[in-house]
């Protein structure tokens, strides 16, 4: 059995989307992966550090009125349009690839994902809570205040001892 490594796993879970619609240009996802497409040499490495960096700076952007686009669509569109595009097989990979792939590859944690981990328990919590309201009994709501305020405890031990705003978790009551 042969074993692939992280790029190859990548490469290969995307190279059928090479050429499909979206933001990107085949041209581009091709480079993004350092593959070539058909008959073409797209994905030559970078010339230059400089041509790397604007290489870079470029997709960032792109990618950044990405999100401004997929925000103004979901909030002009209808709702089925909105679920049929955002739907859980599609934004499960997106998340996954975004909070879990550092922890699969033992990365260093990180603040800001850390506190994009926290928006999704904050909003996903706030959404249920009001979509079902009758429901909500006061243990429920402590309860889920509770994993609210966990979240909070949670970030702050990613940030530097003195930028901290709680107890420490040797401090903290069982």
């Amino acid at each position: 059995m042969e074993i692939k490594t992280d790029n190859e796993k990548v490469i290969s879970k995307y190279r059928r989307y090479v050429s499909a619609k979206g933001i990107f240009y085949p041209k581009t996802r091709a480079k993004l992966l350092g593959i070539k497409t058909q008959g073409r040499e797209t994905a030559e490495p970078f010339k230059t550090s400089q041509e790397k960096a604007n290489f870079w700076y470029r997709r960032r952007n792109e990618v950044k009125g990405c999100l401004k686009d997929l925000e103004l669509f979901i909030e002009v569109a209808n709702k089925n349009s909105v679920n049929e595009v955002i739907t859980l097989e599609r934004l499960k990979p997106l998340v996954e690839a975004l909070l879990l792939r550092p922890v699969w590859k033992n990365a260093e944690p990180d603040l800001e994902r850390a506190e994009i981990a926290k928006l999704f328990i904050h909003a996903g919590f706030e959404y249920l809570m009001q979509m079902q309201k009758i429901y909500i009994r006061e243990y429920d709501a402590t309860t889920i205040n509770n994993a609210r305020e966990e979240a909070n405890f949670l970030i702050d031990l990613f940030r530097p001892l003195d930028e901290r705003r709680h107890v420490s978790p040797l401090e903290r009551p069982r």
